[in-house]
């Protein structure tokens, strides 16, 4: 369920992850952000579903994932997602 909704929510938003550099952080923290929203714990899972679902995405964004996702948990991006603000800049 939660990957079906990862999917969808990058497609809605039209999210590229082919992204390099600064734009890989930025896409990338949204991302991670949302998928702790929805229930990700571990930014292995998050990267095998995109992976298994055949999103394209670049080394940068990987290694993005990689330094981002655990200070994303730590310092709770994914609660974020809960405001107004959010449910209006993004569909999902």
């Amino acid at each position: 369920m939660k990957k079906e909704k990862l999917i969808k929510f990058i497609e809605s938003n039209k999210l590229n992850l082919d992204e390099t550099d600064s734009a890989a952080n930025s896409v990338c923290t949204v991302i991670c952000g949302f998928s702790l929203f929805i229930g990700y714990t571990d930014y292995k899972d998050l990267m095998g579903d995109l992976e298994e679902s055949g999103i394209n995405y670049s080394t940068s964004f990987f290694n993005e994932v990689q330094r981002v996702f655990d200070y994303a948990k730590s310092a709770s991006y994914g609660k974020a997602w809960e405001s107004q603000k959010y449910k209006d800049q993004y569909i999902y």
